[in-house]
C-alpha cells in the first residue's frame, strides 16, 4: 500500500518526530526514510546538523527545510548549503504536498 516513495514521505510526516535525535534514530533502527522535512532551527541540533549527520550513512537523501524566518540569517547563524530546497512558514499543504513530490520525483521525470 506506502509501496510509493511519495505516499511513505506523507506517511511520514503524519507522525513527525519531537527531537533531531529520533531522526537519526530511525535510520539507526533501519527504518525506510525516503526524504527528510526538517526545521532549520530546533531545539536540541539545528536541522542543518542533522540532515548533515543523517547523509553520512545516507549521501543521497533529499532533504527539505522550512523556516518560518524570512530574511537575512536565521538565529544562530545556521547556514543552508546552496542548493538547498526551503519551503517559508506558513504553508499550505498543498504546497508542501508539491515541495516533496519534487524532491521525490526522478531525475528527468515529468511533472
Amino acid at each position: 500500500m506506502f509501496g510509493d516513495p511519495f505516499l511513505r514521505a506523507v506517511l511520514f510526516i503524519a507522525a513527525p518526530l519531537n527531537l533531531a535525535i529520533h531522526g537519526i534514530m530511525c535510520l539507526e533502527d533501519d527504518i525506510t526514510v525516503d526524504a527528510l522535512l526538517t526545521d532549520i532551527i530546533m531545539p536540541g541540533m539545528s536541522g542543518t546538523r542533522l540532515a548533515a549527520e543523517l547523509r553520512h550513512s545516507r549521501p543521497d537523501l533529499p532533504v527539505l527545510f522550512m523556516s518560518g524566518y524570512t530574511n537575512g540569517p536565521t538565529p544562530g547563524g545556521q547556514e543552508l548549503p546552496p542548493d538547498a530546497p526551503l519551503i517559508r512558514k506558513p504553508f499550505e499543504t498543498a504546497a508542501l504536498l508539491r515541495e516533496l513530490h519534487g524532491l521525490l520525483r526522478p531525475p528527468g521525470a515529468g511533472g
